[in-house]
């Protein structure tokens, strides 16, 4: 039983809902986040009471309701102010000094739930549980059946069998990749439904594991398209800071990190700034290898005339604004679990250029514009493609159309829920 609760929680009346959640999960990884958000408004949608519990000393332990819908108004939020850039161009050129932290950073964090436990549960006394990550399995997790579990991707695990390289060390994937495992082996023997956030994803889930007769491996993508552009309906356009006039706006969303092929894509952008004037507009934290200085990057971007601005700590509402206002989304990502950038710019009508491996070739509605990640002249080979309009792309109403009738097709947690 855990420190300081009170026992088995009372049931209330009603439809009931449990989010197995880890304690500090509001605090890290912005895809996790925005998944869990997903499922959770959808529980929400369908009329579930919804209560979230950690795993605590091998028990599922209660989250303190308060403390609960506190988690629910940090993971949602969408902050209200833009964030000023981290890095540009034309603040480097000038000398003066960037600031040490974006302000969307500053704000109070999101709880730690272990400090918030008031008791303890069985997944047996809610009609829906539903693991939010396998990692949370590799721990004393109590044997109890689970009526669904969520498989973000096999990257680790891909990594760490050497069916994958980002051209950066394995060795700290392999601890990961053993939560992974452990977790789905763990979904295998005690979940109903596992949930797999793209058809990639279930491909790669059913080439190492066998799942039993009684376990279904469906696809079910957790974005909620309706509620997206409902969620940033007044949000207008933002205009290009220092930006160079006639340059074409190129977003790039968490590119510094090797998986999503930072070099290539700084290789590609170098070289075709020498030829026509781009404005680059990165958004998000650097997830770099030790040794690498994310301005190292920013400087090669801007040797031959670019301009160059990073927001480290962007709001929600400051992406949906480069969405609304530049002209491509480049995300030549070497490897996807599902992609949610590519949906984000495509709500919006913007297209993407990408690869088609992974999710990638699945939720890219341009197939034009997909290119060879590893390759630095076809990512430039594919956004001079954009640009010159040499290809046929789908943009504006079409995309989001597009866009819709994919997310519609591959809802599929709503079926799988008690009437």
């Amino acid at each position: 039983m855990p420190d300081g609760a009170e026992g088995l929680a009372m049931k209330p009346s009603g439809r009931r809902a449990l989010l197995v959640v880890e304690p500090r999960f509001a605090q890290e990884h912005v895809g996790v986040r925005r998944v869990i958000v997903d499922y959770w408004e959808r529980l929400l949608a369908r009329g579930f009471e919804v209560e979230l519990a950690v795993v605590h000393q091998g028990v599922l332990a209660l989250v303190d309701a308060e403390a609960a819908a506190r988690t629910r108004i940090d993971i949602s939020r969408r902050s209200s102010g833009m964030t000023s850039p981290a890095w540009s161009t034309a603040t480097a050129r000038a000398g003066h000094a960037h600031p040490t932290l974006a302000p969307s950073l500053a704000a109070e964090q999101p709880l730690d739930l272990s400090t918030a436990l008031v008791g303890w549960v069985r997944a047996a006394d809610f009609d829906v549980s539903l693991l939010s990550n396998p990692w949370l399995c590799d721990q004393l997790m109590p044997s109890e059946r689970f009526t669904h579990g969520v498989v973000y991707d096999l990257v680790p695990n891909l990594l760490a069998a050497q069916a994958m390289d980002f051209g950066t060390p394995n060795w700290p994937v392999t601890g990961f990749a053993h939560s992974h495992h452990r977790g789905y082996e763990f979904f295998l023997d005690h979940v109903d439904t596992i949930l797999c956030i793209s058809t990639s994803t279930r491909d790669d889930f059913l080439r190492y594991y066998e799942p039993d007769e009684g376990t279904a491996v469906v696809v079910d993508v957790p974005f909620d398209l309706d509620r997206f552009l409902a969620d940033y309906r007044d949000v207008e356009t933002v205009d290009a800071p220092g930006g160079v006039a006639g340059a074409a706006r190129i977003l790039l969303v968490n590119v510094l990190d090797p998986r999503k092929n930072i070099e290539q894509v700084t290789r590609a952008l170098s070289d075709l700034s020498r030829t026509r004037p781009l404005s680059i507009e990165i958004v998000g934290n650097s997830r770099l290898s030790p040794g690498h200085a994310p301005e190292d990057y920013f400087e090669r971007l801007s040797e031959n005339g670019a301009a160059v601005t990073w927001y480290r700590g962007a709001s929600d509402e400051l992406l949906v604004a480069l969405y609304r206002s530049c002209d491509v989304l480049l995300f030549p990502s070497l490897y996807e679990g599902l992609g949610l950038p590519i949906l984000e710019a495509q709500s919006f009508g913007l297209p993407a250029i990408s690869g088609s491996g992974s999710s990638l070739g699945q939720i890219n509605f341009n197939p034009s514009l997909f290119v060879e990640p590893t390759d630095a002249k076809d990512v430039a080979r594919g956004v001079t493609a954009f640009l010159d309009k040499t290809a046929p792309i789908v943009s504006g109403p079409e995309l989001v159309a597009a866009n819709r009738a994919f997310l519609e097709a591959h809802h599929t947690f709503e079926a799988s829920l008690p009437d």
